[in-house]
């Protein structure tokens, strides 16, 4: 069809067929995906509420280029209430969340950093990986095994995340790059147990007495840049902080997460393995961090002097 946009084409192939049959009403929500013609190329195009993933400027995951990082030595440290919580493990059919109970909500405040209020966590999501790397985030093109993100909103300007979603530094993520080894952390442990017991989309698992803290590694170091939610809609809303040094997952855990499953247990569909958004580009935005790289003098690492991805001693 001459002039008209081949991606918008392939996605009205799909959408026609519904309207024909009676059904007017799609929920995107559970419709798009991490590949095909429901991925993360076409978010902005199958749904109008989510154009910013396709229009944006500030979208995210980044990469983190060493030698792009501005120093910043304003930056004070990130801290994290080190309160345990209770909440649910869930397979929401695109990757493994656990949501804090919502009467827990106020225990853990994020502050400090690139923060300019205290944030309330409200959940934390897992991507990672098949056979190969699944972090969103990267470090000097490097992709790690998967990606632990700690989401909380403003907790002093709105009473609600889905109030924060929207408006500007409404939102933090604090997101936790994971590599395999045989030193795990017992806080995750805790996750992907849960997550073994979540196969198929919808499944939920109790969990209590989680510790948001100890999923952190041992390093007060970290860059930071503004950027925006890595699904849809994709709103650009969110302080992204990403600490300097990742956690480890074991062998076995990768194996528990490969074994989850994208449907339901009536209608399979593929794995939930693969679940992470292409990196974006930056637009010009500003990717600070507290390290200073003048007064550092343990040069050697395996990716660059200025990031230490090490497993915790």
């Amino acid at each position: 069809m001459k002039g008209v946009n081949p991606k918008l084409f392939n996605i009205l192939l799909l959408y026609l067929p519904l309207q024909f049959s009676g059904v007017y009403c799609v929920n995107w929500l559970e419709w798009w995906t991490y590949d095909g013609i429901s991925g993360p190329s076409f978010w902005g195009l199958i749904n109008p509420e989510w154009a910013l993933c396709n229009q944006g400027q500030r979208q995210s995951p980044v990469d983190i280029e060493p030698k792009l990082v501005l120093y910043d030595p304003q930056l004070p440290d990130l801290y994290i209430t080190p309160s345990k919580v209770r909440g649910k493990v869930v397979n929401t059919g695109h990757t493994v969340s656990f949501l804090v109970e919502p009467g827990n909500r106020h225990l853990v405040n994020v502050s400090g950093a690139s923060l300019s209020y205290n944030y309330q966590v409200w959940q934390i999501d897992l991507h990672w990986g098949d056979e190969g790397p699944g972090s969103e985030h990267t470090i000097g093109g490097k992709q790690f095994d998967g990606e632990l993100q700690i989401i909380g909103y403003n907790g002093e300007l709105y009473s609600k995340e889905k109030d924060a979603l929207s408006s500007p530094q409404g939102v933090v993520g604090i997101a936790v790059l994971l590599k395999e080894g045989e030193i795990t952390n017992l806080e995750l442990e805790k996750l992907i147990d849960g997550a073994g017991k979540i196969k198929y989309a919808g499944d939920e698992e109790p969990l209590s007495d989680l510790q948001l803290t100890k999923l952190l590694p041992a390093t007060t170091e970290f860059v930071t840049y503004e950027g925006s939610l890595t699904k849809p809609g994709c709103q650009e809303s969110v302080v992204w902080i990403i600490p300097n040094k990742p956690i480890y997952l074991t062998k076995r855990q990768r194996e528990h997460l490969k074994l989850l499953m994208q449907g339901t247990k009536e209608d399979q569909r593929g794995p939930l393995a693969g679940n992470f958004r292409p990196e974006q580009g930056l637009n010009g935005r500003l990717i600070r961090t507290n390290i200073n790289l003048n007064k550092r003098k343990d040069a050697e690492c395996e990716m660059n002097p200025l990031f230490h991805f090490e497993a915790n001693k």
